[in-house]
């Protein structure tokens, strides 16, 4: 990426900590291990995209935790939303995703 400015435009570092806390506008309150944590992140991936909830329990249904953890879930659905505002805006967004 550093000697290819193309690549920059089509390379997007995330943390899923950090879309979190975007979408909130602070920081999570409880761990992503506990089951607060993962209702919490569940409910602002709702709350930022209606079709979450389908997502995430199509996931979890069709993948054994032994492959996919929970929180993983989450995460890969909030890196997904955040990549998408940060590259098309929020047209599949009902509140603009903020960019940290």
């Amino acid at each position: 990426m550093c000697a290819d400015k193309n690549a920059r435009s089509h390379i997007t570092e995330i943390h899923p900590e950090l879309c979190f806390y975007g979408f909130a506008g602070n920081p999570m309150k409880h761990s992503k291990k506990e089951e607060e944590g993962l209702l919490e992140r569940k409910y602002l991936l709702m709350d930022t995209y209606p079709p979450a909830s389908g997502i995430v329990e199509h996931a979890l249904s069709n993948y054994m935790r032994k492959d996919v953890a929970k929180d993983d879930v989450l995460d890969a659905l909030a890196a997904v939303l955040q990549n998408w505002d940060m590259r098309w805006g929020s047209k599949q967004s009902q509140k603009t995703l903020k960019t940290i």
